[in-house]
């Protein structure tokens, strides 16, 4: 049996503050204007320490992206398609449009076109985001709720398409009722 300690409420301050800052510049001022020392003055807390915590600047943003997606997937599910899928894209809209995810997400797009060390975080963060929605759409697939060749990767593209471009080129957060019919629309197009 593992078992493992809580962690010390001092770290998870200090970690809180430092993202924090992190996203109020990153949202404030962009991403060229999130430093260690930027970080460090808003935060409240010393360089030094932001330093050892989040070494590269990029560290900073994977930081940033881990935080979004710990706090983007619903708790329970359901069973249900409509509402499992549903729930995911609310909680996703939520994220993007509500907690910072918007400005975490452009800022790992434009990083990520000059730096692989910046893509790896993007596909990482894509992937973590994505899989409870491709599993579910892999499990309707296998017992017949959806349609056999449907790709669960293209069906997550085709789910979260919509909501990623409304905040990042429209900034036009989609209502509950209009992500209730995308989610109908797709599984009526995509039904068994």
């Amino acid at each position: 049996m593992v078992t493992t300690e809580p962690e010390d409420p001092r770290i998870t301050r200090t970690r809180e503050a430092v993202l924090d800052a992190v996203a109020e510049l990153l949202t404030e001022e962009g991403w060229e204007r999130v430093t260690h020392q930027r970080v460090a003055e808003r935060s409240g807390y010393a360089r030094s320490t932001v330093y050892r915590h989040w070494p590269e600047r990029i560290d900073l943003l994977r930081g940033l992206s881990d935080r979004a997606e710990q706090m983007s997937h619903p708790e329970r599910v359901t069973g249900d398609l409509r509402s499992d899928l549903l729930g995911e894209l609310l909680a996703y809209r939520d994220v993007l449009f509500d907690r910072g995810g918007g400005a975490t997400l452009a800022a790992l797009i434009g990083v990520a076109e000059h730096s692989d060390g910046a893509d790896a975080v993007r596909a990482a963060s894509v992937a973590r985001g994505e899989t409870p929605v491709r599993d579910l759409l892999r499990s309707a697939v296998d017992d017949g709720r959806l349609a056999a060749g449907l790709d669960p990767a293209a069906g997550a593209s085709e789910l979260f398409g919509p909501i990623t471009h409304r905040r990042l080129m429209t900034r036009t957060r989609p209502d509950d009722a209009e992500l209730a019919d995308l989610v109908d629309g797709f599984i009526a197009h995509r039904g068994a």
